[in-house]
C-alpha cells in the first residue's frame, strides 16, 4: 500500500511539473549572498556531477559537496558555503555519465560586502509626518549599487496601532535602515513587500508590534478585541522581497501572547477551563511569507520572554508548499533564537538551497522545524540546540521532520551540530493529512552531529521519548553516519535510535565530555570521546585539529560563544542558575575587539526581578568585564536571557533560571 500511494504522488508530482515547464534547459545559475552561492544546473537526465570552486585569479580549485539531482525539476542542486565576503569566484561543474563528459560549465560570481558605498543619508525624524504615533510609508527610495541611500535612525518611531506596520518598505532599491528604535504596528513592526529588493535592517531595536490579547477561546488561543485569533503578527514581516538582510537586530517584546500546546486558559469568560493538544498561535520575531530570493538573516536576538512568548521565533507561511517560507536561496546565521511555544524556527516548504547554520536555539518546544522538506536541498549545520521547553516546561524534537511521500521529497544534510536536549534527538513527528501511514517520514543525511538526549528512554514506535534519531520506517533513503548518539539517563550512556539497519556504523554511541554543559559551554574536554571521530566534509567541514574533524557544532580548541559571531568575545558561563540572596558572578573575556566600543545589558520588560550590573559601561580590547547577577524573591520559576550588546549590535547571549 505504502508503495501505491508512493507512485501516486510521485506521478501527480511530474505532471504538475510538466504542466508547469519546472524543467530547466541545460546551464549553470549561480545566486550568492555574503557568504553562500546556491547553483543550478539543468540537466535532461541522471547523471554525476563534480562541482568545484576557487577565488578567481587562484590556482587551486578546491571540492564543493555534491550536488543532489532532481528527477522531477531535471537539475542539479547545492550550495557553496562558507566563502569570504566581497571576493570574486570561479565555479566548475563536470557532469559525466558512464565515465564520460556529457557537459562542462563555468560561472563567475563576487560575493556581497557589508560596507556598500553609501551616496546619500536620511534622518529617520524627516519621514515621521505630522503625526509620530503612526506608522510610516516609505514608498519609492531607490539607490542605486553603487550608491546606497541609508535611513539613520536619530529618534525613536513609536507607530502604535492606528497603522499595521510601524515602518512600510514598498518601491525601493538599495536602501538601508540603521541603527533605528521601532516599535508599535498593528500587525507588524517592519513590513517589506515583494516590490522591494536590496533592502538592509541593521542593528535595530523592534519591539511591541502586534495585537493586544482581550481573551482566549476553548482551545486556549488568543483573541483580539474582534474575536479574531492573534496569530502572524511579526516583528519583521517579508513578502517576496528580494535580497533582503536583516542583521544584528533585537527583536523583543510582542505586544501578543501564545499559548502553549495544553494549558488552563486564564483570559476572558472561560478562564480556569483547561485545554489539550492544540498547536500555538502568536506573534513571531519574524514572519516569512515567502522569500523573494536571497534572504540573509544574521547575528540576530529574536528572543522572547517567559510571559510573551512567541509562537515560533522564526515563522513561515505556507509550510506544505514549494513557495512556502524561506522557499531558496537563504542563509540564516549566528542567531540567538528562543522563548517560543512551538518552534525555534519553521524552515518548512521548499528548503531549496536554504541553510541553517551557527545558530543557538534555547527555550523552545522544538529546535527547529524541517517538516516537510518541498524540493531541497537544505543544509543544518555548526547548530546548538538545547535547554529546550515551553512556558510548561514540556519539551519535542531538536529537529522535527515529516511529511511522507505526499510531501517530502527533498533531502536536508545536518553536519556538525550539537543537540543535547530532554526529549529526542532528530525526530519524524508528522505533517500532512490523516489518516496517513507515512505523515512521519523524512529523507537526511548525517555526519558529525551529536544527537544527545538527557530524558530517560521509554515508551516505543510513535509515542517513544528520549530517542537520539528516530526514523520510524527505515526507510533505505536516510544515510546517517559518523555521529555521536548518547543518553545522559542509560547507565552506558549509550543513545537508543530507529533506523534502517546498517546505520551508524562508524557513529560513537556515549555521551560527550563538554566543558561544562551546565553552564551551556559546549566545547569539549581533551577526553571528549567524539574528539577526532568525525569526518571530513568538503566544503563544510575541511579543517580541524588533530587527526581528523570533531563530532560536534565546537571544535576543540575553538572559542565557547554560541551562537558563533566574529567578535572575539566570551564568557565562562552562558547559563547561570540563581538562588534568592545570592549574587552570581560572570565573566566576559574580551579579546582583540579593535578600538574600545560601548555596551549595554538588554532584557525583556518582565524580567524586572533581575538585576545585572554594570548596566551599561564600555568594553576595553583584551580585558576582562565581571557582572554580578541577583534575583528578587519569588514563589514560581523564573526564566530568562539578557545580552550584553555592544554598540554596533553584536552580542552575547546568557539564560537565567531561578529553579523551584
Amino acid at each position: 500500500m505504502k508503495l501505491i500511494f508512493k507512485n501516486i504522488f510521485l506521478a501527480l508530482g511530474l505532471l504538475l511539473c510538466a504542466g508547469t515547464g519546472f524543467a530547466k534547459p541545460a546551464g549553470m545559475e549561480l545566486r550568492n549572498t555574503f557568504s553562500s552561492c546556491s547553483v543550478y544546473i539543468g540537466a535532461d537526465t541522471e547523471s554525476q556531477c563534480d562541482l568545484r570552486f576557487r577565488q578567481k585569479g587562484t590556482g587551486e580549485w578546491k571540492e564543493a559537496y555534491p550536488p543532489v539531482y532532481d528527477t522531477i525539476w531535471k537539475e542539479f542542486r547545492g550550495s557553496i558555503v562558507l566563502l569570504d565576503e566581497d571576493t570574486p569566484y570561479e565555479v566548475k561543474a563536470t557532469l559525466t555519465r558512464d565515465g564520460k563528459t556529457i557537459g562542462e560549465y563555468t560561472g563567475e560570481f563576487r560575493t556581497w560586502t557589508s560596507n556598500p558605498t553609501v551616496a546619500k543619508t536620511v534622518k529617520l525624524s524627516s519621514l515621521f509626518g505630522k503625526k509620530k504615533n503612526r506608522g510610516i510609508a516609505v514608498d519609492g527610495l531607490k539607490g542605486t549599487a553603487d550608491g546606497w541611500i541609508r535611513i539613520v535612525g536619530d529618534e525613536e518611531l513609536d507607530a502604535g496601532n492606528k497603522t499595521d506596520y510601524a515602518i512600510r518598505f514598498t518601491n525601493c532599491e538599495y536602501v538601508i535602515l540603521e541603527g533605528a528604535t521601532i516599535k508599535g504596528g498593528l500587525k507588524c513592526g517592519i513590513d517589506i513587500t515583494e516590490t522591494v529588493s536590496d533592502l538592509r535592517i541593521i542593528n535595530c531595536d523592534i519591539s511591541h508590534w502586534g495585537r493586544v490579547p482581550v481573551s482566549q477561546n476553548k482551545d486556549g488561543q488568543y483573541l483580539d478585541r474582534e474575536g479574531n485569533r492573534i496569530n502572524n503578527d511579526g516583528g519583521i514581516r517579508l513578502e517576496r522581497g528580494r535580497n533582503v538582510v536583516v542583521e544584528r537586530c533585537y527583536i523583543h517584546d510582542p505586544n501578543g501572547l501564545t499559548n502553549p500546546w495544553h494549558g488552563t486558559i486564564h483570559l476572558g469568560p472561560l478562564t480556569g477551563q483547561k485545554y489539550r493538544q492544540r498547536h500555538p498561535v502568536g506573534p513571531c520575531g519574524i514572519f516569512v511569507v515567502e522569500n523573494g530570493g536571497n534572504f540573509v538573516v544574521r547575528y540576530n536576538d529574536i528572543v522572547g520572554s517567559q510571559a510573551h512568548r512567541y509562537n515560533d521565533a522564526i515563522e513561515g507561511w505556507k509550510n506544505g508548499f514549494v513557495e512556502g517560507g524561506f522557499k531558496e536561496d537563504a542563509d540564516v546565521y549566528g542567531n540567538m533564537l528562543g522563548y517560543g511555544q512551538d518552534d525555534g524556527i519553521e524552515l518548512d516548504g521548499g528548503q531549496c538551497n536554504v541553510r541553517l547554520y551557527n545558530n543557538r536555539f534555547e527555550q523552545t518546544y522544538c529546535g527547529m522545524s524541517l517538516a516537510p522538506n518541498k524540493k531541497g536541498p537544505s543544509y543544518i549545520f555548526g547548530n546548538v540546540v538545547w535547554n529546550l521547553g515551553s512556558s510548561t516546561g514540556s519539551a519535542s524534537a531538536a529537529v522535527k521532520n515529516g511529511g511522507g511521500f505526499e510531501h517530502t521529497l527533498g533531502r536536508q544534510f545536518l553536519f556538525n551540530n550539537t543537540m543535547y536536549v530532554f526529549g529526542n534527538g532528530m525526530r519524524g513527528v508528522g505533517y500532512g493529512r490523516k489518516p496517513n501511514d507515512s505523515r512521519e517520514r523524512f529523507i537526511a543525511t548525517t555526519r558529525n552531529n551529536m544527537f544527545i538526549s538527557v530524558r530517560k528512554p521509554e515508551g516505543s514506535g510513535k509515542d517513544s521519548k528520549g530517542q537520539s534519531i528516530t526514523d520510524h520506517y527505515e526507510i533505505p533513503e536516510n544515510d546517517f553516519d559518523y555521529d555521536m548518539v548518547g543518553n545522559t539517563r542509560t547507565p552506558d550512556k549509550k543513545g537508543f535510535m530507529k533506523a534502517r539497519p546498517g546505520s551508524e556504523t562508524h557513529g560513537v554511541f556515549a555521551c560527550p565530555e563538554f566543558t561544562s554543559a551546565f553552564h551551556g559551554v559546549f566545547t569539549l574536554k581533551a577526553n571528549d570521546p567524539g574528539i577526532d571521530k568525525g569526518t571530513v566534509i568538503p566544503n563544510f567541514r575541511e579543517t580541524f585539529n588533530g587527526k581528523a574533524p570533531d563530532m560536534g557544532a565546537l571544535e576543540y580548541g575553538a572559542s565557547s560563544l554560541i551562537p558563533i559571531r566574529p567578535i572575539d568575545i566570551e564568557s565562562d558561563y552562558y547559563y547561570v542558575r540563581l538562588e534568592e540572596g545570592k549574587t552570581k558572578t560572570v565573566k566576559i573575556a574580551v579579546g582583540d575587539i579593535g578600538k574600545e566600543t560601548g555596551f549595554t545589558i538588554r532584557k525583556a520588560e518582565d524580567m524586572e526581578w533581575l538585576t545585572v550590573t554594570p548596566s551599561a559601561t564600555t568594553l576595553k580590547p583584551n580585558s576582562t568585564l565581571t557582572l554580578k547577577i541577583s534575583v528578587k524573591p519569588s514563589e514560581e520559576r523564573l526564566v530568562g536571557m539578557f545580552f550584553v550588546r555592544l554598540d554596533n549590535g553584536f552580542s552575547v547571549p546568557i539564560s537565567t533560571e531561578l529553579k523551584k
